[in-house]
Formats: structure tokens, C-alpha cells, sequence
């Protein structure tokens, strides 16, 4: 039986493409002539996108909107699951998608890491082939994911040209769940500063992914709390342990269940916080990579306060970091408790199965007690019955040897028997005849008695019949024989 998932089979099959393009634009420019900074969010298709890609390439320190300054410019695509056929459908089409790559530098694996599970973040170098041999183009991009089955799924690969102060980059979401221009887009403030700073970008991205792993872990604790508190295991306020429910009346099996689900949770959640420290780590080196290649730029194309920038985006990432390495340290305690509180409700198990197994002593104690009663009650009316059927079989005996005796008798006064002539009443010579008839009949009785009593009859007709049967039955085959 073939249990596959359609997650599975979507898996196997791969990223598939839209038959029509359909993405969201957003592009945020920076330029001192400029008061504030201008945010465009737009949508493209297969007629226009063209014309968005012919615009990537503005002249050295020169934004969209005229004057020195910095532009970010993104292409969001949406990739959900297509139910009908199992699939994860990217809204773009795959001719325009491969053009992309040369367009946008996108990674050679971006495709396919669309459906992964974890965490991605790394850098990756641009080839040549891309870059078109022009040394002033982006020599290393960033591609950062988050899980696709994330509601707030993005994956994103981005570049920063140092030449013309501008970032470019692609990014896949969710329909409806669009972090980038939600995120962005509620902060006005930080345009300019996403603008000129590429990877506050993705320091945004994982810093949600951080918050979120942070509720997990809360919830976690809240949970681990209340198991706590149902166990006694608690030693938080001044409730007296009297007053704690009973842990012997606590769910065991719901208990152990939910711990277990709880420790493989936390697991998860070290192996995620774990991923998005490797991903700051990818994003500081390709930030390093960034402001050296800044340095040989002219200062005259750059922000004044680009160096301000890096140092404000070096702290946000220092925070990140000493972030998941707390959210580690509260994993690590939370394995511990849950390792602890599963240790205490086994031995409440025990205790209760301990207790349940005196109970069943206890009770096994009294019904031997009143089976060995009722045994003795037995054993009394056994011996009861042993005398009466001893006196029944005395009076059985004496019956048996009167019995015959009794019967001539009777026969014997019967009026057809004269035995004198005058009808006197006298011991005549035919009195012997009486004992001659009742002598032999009680020991004929008696005999016949003894032989029922103490030969095997049963025994003896059951062999008797086995053969009278075989004799019967060799006797029909030989008649079906002739």
C-alpha cells in the first residue's frame, strides 16, 4: 500500500513553473535631494516584466529618482501548493525564470531549495558568465530562506552592486504571506537604511524567525510548568504540597505523550536556532565582502554614513547571534526539565502500579481467606455425607441379605401352600424348604452384587463394542467391495 504524502510526492516532484507571470514589485530609493525615502510597491507580468528588468542598472551613485543616493529593488514571486496535482507552482514562468538568473545572479539551487525544510542562509559566488566579465559588479550574493511549510515563508537571494550603491533581488513567498513588504513597508523609518544596507534585509527575515522560535519556546515552558505543577514537581509560590493535586490521579499516558511530543519540539527548535546562527555567519562574511569591495569604490559615490550603517548592521547581527545562543541555553534547560519530569512520572507509574498490586494482594489475602473457610465448610459436609453414605450403604447390606428371605417368606404363606391337613399351625418338614430357597438366593444376590460393584463392566463393554464396531464396519466395506 503505497502511503506517500502528496508533500512527498510534491517534493519529488520539484518547483513547477506558472504557464503566466504574475509577481509583486518593490522598490525603495534613497537620494539626498529627497526629503524621505520613496517606497513603490507594484506588480508585474509577462508584458511588463521586461521593462522592470531593463531599469536594474542605473548609472554609479545615481538612485531612480535622481541625485547620489542607494535603491532597492525586489521581484516577489508567490509558490503554494497546488493541490490538484501535487505540486508547488511558482508564479513565473520558466523561460522568464531562467533569464532571471543571469538578470538578478540567482544561485544555481534555488530552485530546488524552495520545498527544504530548515533554515538556509549562504553566500554564493557570481560567475563571470553572469557578471559579464565587469569587475565592478557583484562578486558575492546572499541567499537566505526560511521553511516552506512556514506560513511566513520567504526565500530570497540578493545582490548589492557597490558602483551604484543599489541592491537587486528575488525573492518566493507565500500568497498572502508576504513578510517582505509587510515587515518593510510598516516601518518607514528603515527605508533609507534598507536602501543602503542590503543586508539589514535579511537580518529582518531572521529576526522574525527568531521571534518565533522565542514563542515556542515560551509556550514550552508555560507547558512544562503546568505538567510541573500536576506532578508536585513545582517549587514556585507558597501553595503547601498538601494542596497540589494528587500525581498518582495525574494521565500518564497523555502526560508521557505530550512530553515526548514537547522534547522532539525543542530538538527541532535547537536545530532551527542552530541554522540561523550558520546564516548570520554566511551574512557577516558577505557583509565583509560587501564593505571591501566598498573600498575600492570612490568616496565620492558613497553614503557618508555607510560606514555608520555597517557598524549598526554588525550590532544587529551581534544581537541576533547572542539571541539564539539564549534561546540554546533555555533548549538546553527545557531537555533538561522534560527529562526530569518524564523520570518523575515513571516512578509515580511505579508507585502507582505498587500500590494497585498491594490493593490486588490484599484482596487476593480475603478471598483466600474465605476459600480456605469455605473449604473447611466442605470438607465438614464431606464428612458428613462419608456417614451418611456409610449408614445408607449399611442398610443396603442388611436389605440385601433380608430381602431374599422376605420374598419366600411372602411366597410361603401365600394359601396355596397346605402344610397341614387340619390347617395347624406347626414347623413341619416342609420348613426346610424354606431355607433351602433363601440360602442360595441371598448368596446368589449377594454375589451378583459384589461382581456389579468391584469388576470394570464399563471398561469390558467398551472393548467389546470397539470390536463389535470394527467387525461391523470391516463386514460393510467387504459388502461394497463385491
Amino acid at each position: 500500500m503505497d502511503e506517500t504524502t502528496p508533500w512527498e510526492v510534491a517534493i519529488k516532484r520539484g518547483v513547477q513553473f506558472a504557464q503566466a507571470t504574475h509577481c509583486s514589485t518593490l522598490e525603495i530609493n534613497f537620494s539626498n535631494s529627497l526629503p524621505q525615502p520613496v517606497c513603490l510597491v507594484g506588480s508585474v507580468n509577462d508584458e511588463t516584466i521586461s521593462e522592470w528588468l531593463e531599469e536594474l542598472s542605473p548609472q554609479p551613485g545615481q538612485a531612480s529618482c535622481g541625485g547620489a543616493g542607494s535603491r532597492l529593488r525586489l521581484l516577489i514571486a508567490v509558490a503554494d501548493f497546488d493541490g490538484n496535482d501535487n505540486s508547488v507552482r511558482m508564479s513565473i514562468r520558466e523561460d522568464i525564470f531562467t533569464g532571471l538568473n543571469q538578470r538578478l545572479y540567482l544561485p544555481g539551487c534555488f530552485a530546488s531549495l524552495i520545498t527544504s525544510y530548515h533554515v538556509r542562509g549562504f553566500k554564493y559566488p557570481i560567475s563571470s558568465r553572469q557578471c559579464h566579465c565587469d569587475d565592478m559588479k557583484p562578486n558575492y550574493g546572499f541567499f537566505l530562506r526560511r521553511p516552506y511549510w512556514d506560513p511566513d515563508f520567504v526565500q530570497l537571494a540578493i545582490t548589492h552592486d557597490a558602483r551604484t550603491n543599489s541592491s537587486t533581488g528575488f525573492a518566493v513567498v507565500h500568497s498572502g504571506h508576504n513578510l517582505i513588504l509587510d515587515t518593510i513597508t510598516g516601518y518607514e523609518t528603515t527605508f533609507g537604511v534598507v536602501s543602503s544596507q542590503p543586508l539589514l534585509l535579511p537580518l529582518i527575515i531572521l529576526d522574525s524567525y527568531v521571534q518565533l522560535v522565542t514563542r515556542w519556546l515560551q509556550n514550552n515552558h508555560l507547558a512544562l510548568e503546568r505538567i510541573a505543577v500536576n506532578c508536585g514537581q513545582t517549587s514556585y509560590g507558597d501553595t503547601p504540597f498538601s494542596d497540589l493535586p494528587d500525581p498518582l490521579a495525574t494521565d500518564f499516558v497523555a502526560a508521557t505523550r505530550r512530553l515526548t511530543g514537547m522534547g522532539h519540539g525543542t530538538a527541532h527548535d535547537m536545530v532551527k536556532v542552530n541554522c540561523v546562527l550558520l546564516a548570520l555567519e554566511q551574512a557577516s562574511k558577505w557583509s565583509h565582502s560587501i564593505e571591501s569591495r566598498r573600498e575600492t569604490t570612490e568616496k565620492s559615490n558613497l553614503q557618508n554614513n555607510s560606514d555608520l550603517d555597517f557598524t549598526v548592521m554588525k550590532a544587529k547581527a551581534e544581537y541576533l547571534k547572542d539571541t539564539c545562543n539564549v534561546l540554546l541555553l533555555e533548549a538546553a534547560c527545557a531537555k533538561s526539565r522534560i527529562r526530569d519530569l518524564s523520570q518523575a512520572i515513571y516512578h509515580y507509574m511505579a508507585a502507582k502500579n505498587a500500590r494497585a498490586n498491594i490493593s490486588i494482594a490484599e484482596t487476593s489475602a480475603i478471598i483466600a481467606k474465605a476459600s480456605k473457610e469455605d473449604s473447611a465448610a466442605m470438607r465438614t459436609i464431606a464428612i458428613e455425607s462419608k456417614r451418611d453414605s456409610s449408614g445408607m450403604k449399611t442398610i443396603s447390606l442388611l436389605g440385601m441379605i433380608f430381602l431374599p428371605g422376605t420374598f419366600v417368606a411372602a411366597i410361603f404363606s401365600m394359601p396355596v401352600f397346605n402344610w397341614d391337613e387340619d390347617g395347624a399351625t406347626l414347623i413341619g418338614s416342609g420348613f426346610k424348604y424354606y431355607w433351602a430357597v433363601t440360602i442360595p438366593l441371598t448368596i446368589l444376590v449377594l454375589t451378583t452384587w459384589a461382581m456389579g460393584m468391584l469388576l470394570p463392566w464399563e471398561k469390558l463393554f467398551a472393548r467389546r463394542w470397539r470390536s463389535w464396531k470394527d467387525v461391523l464396519r470391516n463386514c460393510k466395506e467387504a459388502s461394497n467391495l463385491v
